[in-house]
């Protein structure tokens, strides 16, 4: 009535696999680890549920789990590769490039000369530079000596 392959199991893991193939089992707490292992086992080899069995439903399980894997990826577009003879080409369509939107003006109040932070350059002639939000939101935060500003701020500085 023992399957080996079972046996390489901890009890937890058995009961484990009992509850994944709906086998009911009863064991007493008061029982030890063996008494309850044998009682799971039992259960299971009563309903069918075999070593063998166990190995391939993992094995179909695997298989389903890589096909719709591979399922996925071959849904997944082909990455374009970038030909540059295909710049002056008529026949492709000209891409259309979005302006990179600028949102938040931030202003360096530190007396360093000059500072470049994030790819902006901010210097004691030209304290404020406008960037994107999560690049604003990363300097204020994260580097000592800068805050946001206004556009009052800029223009009277300016003017």
């Amino acid at each position: 009535m023992s399957d080996t392959g079972f046996n390489s199991l901890s009890t937890d893991e058995l009961a484990v696999v009992a509850d994944n193939f709906g086998v009911e089992f009863k064991i007493d707490e008061r029982w030890g680890d063996k008494r309850k292992h044998q009682a799971i086992l039992t259960a299971m080899l009563d309903e069918g549920v075999t070593w063998e069995f166990y190995e391939d439903t993992l094995n179909q399980l695997k298989a389903a789990e890589d096909d719709a894997e591979q399922e996925r990826q071959s849904a997944l577009p082909e990455p374009e590769v970038f030909d540059p003879a295909s710049i002056n080409d008529p026949t492709k369509p000209k891409r259309e490039f979005k302006e990179k939107k600028v949102d938040v003006l931030v202003k360096m109040m530190r007396a360093n000369p000059s500072f470049e932070v994030r790819g902006h350059k901010f210097t004691q002639e030209h304290p404020f530079a406008a960037m994107n939000e999560p690049d604003a939101d990363f300097v204020v935060h994260n580097v000592e000596g800068f805050r946001y500003a206004t556009t009052q701020e800029l223009e009277e500085y300016y003017s």
